[in-house]
């Protein structure tokens, strides 16, 4: 195969970046050429796109929608419109888990993006539960309004007796994180009730989240 065959062509007239298709198809091997694209204020947003388009063609697997992703994250320029194309292909994909964690690190951090990704998450949640640890980490990773924050304290209140133990420590950290002062006491009091049934081997994670969650926050710690 000729190296040439991965050249990029020039933007098109109407923005549009060639050959990123071809690129995503041979990932191992053009990873950098990806990169300059994706922090480029020029191309970013039409280079996300491509992918985003290639990801919902169902061309790749896992292992590979994982690593576009992990490309995607510390590279693509943040905006509303890549925010709601990336929010929306957790309806498309079979195994939405490498775009629901990369979600808090691709999305903008306007008010208004914030909402489209907690609504997205909160909606996945609803239609399918099995992806509730994923959601509900991604959602502890955001940082939300005092509004938000009160929706998802009741989204994690929700879920806190009925995931497994291995999923209670991302549970408990997302419940904490986004404590509002009124809150604060109903979720604390729910950590100790949980805490008092968990299995002595399980512990000890749960403990080390809960304490570095409360160094972080004097509000928990006083409770």
């Amino acid at each position: 195969m000729s190296s040439s065959r991965f050249q990029l062509e020039p933007p098109a007239s109407d923005g549009r970046i060639g050959g990123v298709d071809v690129l995503c198809g041979a990932f191992s091997s053009i990873s950098t050429q990806l990169r300059q694209l994706l922090c480029d204020a020029i191309t970013s947003t039409d280079t996300a796109l491509a992918i985003i388009t290639r990801i919902q063609m169902g061309v790749d697997d896992d292992r590979t929608i994982t690593n576009l992703m992990s490309m995607l994250v510390g590279n693509v320029i943040p905006s509303p419109t890549i925010t709601a194309a990336f929010a929306a292909l957790v309806f498309v994909l079979e195994s939405p888990a490498p775009v629901i964690d990369a979600l808090p690190s691709l999305c903008g951090s306007s008010n208004d993006e914030l909402i489209v990704v907690v609504k997205t998450l909160s909606d996945l949640m609803d239609l399918d539960k099995r992806h509730a640890a994923s959601v509900i980490g991604a959602l502890g990773e955001l940082p939300l309004s005092p509004s938000m924050q009160r929706h998802v304290h009741a989204l994690t209140r929700s879920l806190l007796r009925s995931v497994s133990t291995s999923d209670l420590p991302v549970v408990v950290k997302t419940l904490l994180r986004h404590c509002t002062a009124d809150t604060v006491a109903d979720a604390v009091a729910l950590v100790r009730m949980e805490c008092q049934s968990v299995p002595v081997k399980e512990v000890g994670l749960l403990v080390e989240v809960i304490a570095s969650i409360m160094a972080q926050s004097p509000a928990l710690a006083s409770q």
